[in-house]
């Protein structure tokens, strides 16, 4: 069995932290709340559904996801190495790229030391600035896409849009 994680920054909780003095206590306990992962694999075989990914994706857009993308964006989040760059990246996103050197220095020591067993290679600062700054590309195009795929619908169409769409992304 594998277990895939996203490692997004809003999938987590952290209780025992005072935002207001950016203390943590000692006994601080993350909390993994997304409800779209962990994924899991059995015999290597996933076990969602991946279509399910594609249900909210633009209607002209749906083919091109699947074909080139689906596949990858999935095992991405059985890749531990691949999960710690995203998570770190995000902090870029939610306007805290003063964090983001710290952070890969304490997930290579984690590697270096509790993780050393897996031989992980080590992240780098260029390698979290350059996955931010595709990932930032590729989100805003999507949800760009996102938005002429709802203007066909009710303009053109006059149909529903059944989705609602996020409002504009810091980034």
């Amino acid at each position: 069995i594998e277990i895939g994680l996203d490692g997004q920054i809003s999938n987590w909780a952290l209780a025992g932290f005072d935002p207001a003095s950016s203390r943590m206590e000692s006994d601080a306990t993350f909390f993994y709340i997304d409800t779209s992962t962990p994924l899991f694999r059995v015999d290597g075989v996933e076990q969602i559904n991946g279509e399910l990914f594609l249900r909210s994706a633009p209607s002209f857009l749906a083919w091109v996801l699947r074909r080139f993308f689906l596949e990858d964006v999935i095992a991405r989040y059985y890749d531990f190495h691949r999960v710690l760059v995203d998570f770190i990246a995000n902090f870029y996103k939610e306007q805290r790229a003063d964090l983001v050197p710290r952070l890969v220095e304490e997930a290579n020591a984690f590697l270096q030391e509790e993780a050393a067993g897996l031989n992980i290679a080590p992240i780098t600062l260029k390698e979290v600035r350059d996955y931010y700054r595709e990932d930032a590309f590729i989100w805003r195009f999507y949800q760009g896409a996102r938005r002429l795929d709802r203007w066909l619908h009710t303009r053109l169409l006059r149909k529903p849009y059944p989705y609602i769409l996020p409002g504009p992304v810091a980034r």
